[in-house]
């Protein structure tokens, strides 16, 4: 039971990782995040056309509407998130804003 416990609280900890690695680049991009989360999610402002191009490829939840033309949405990483698959999310978001 210990060696279990130690491995889902290792998962979890690398879940939170690679959100913060997400948070923190969008935080240097100039993207909004209206909420403080250290944790595994992540709540990101972006352009509704920025958003529109990344619900193709990616999932995440639709927050609420800031204005006529932003929307924040809740990114989520967890134990099956994979490094490069985040570091893809990133560089899809460079590439849009």
């Amino acid at each position: 039971l210990h060696t279990a416990y130690r491995r889902q609280r290792q998962m979890c900890i690398r879940d939170s990782r690679l959100a913060v690695m997400l948070r923190d680049f969008c935080r240097s991009r100039g993207l909004a995040l209206p909420f403080s989360s250290g944790t595994n999610q992540q709540f990101v402002t972006m352009p509704d056309s920025v958003l529109e191009e990344l619900g193709r490829k990616y999932g995440f939840a639709y927050l609420r509407q800031e204005d006529e033309t932003h929307s924040t949405v809740r990114f989520c990483t967890s134990w099956a998130s994979r490094e490069d698959d985040v570091r893809e999310l990133m560089a899809d978001i460079a590439r849009l804003c």
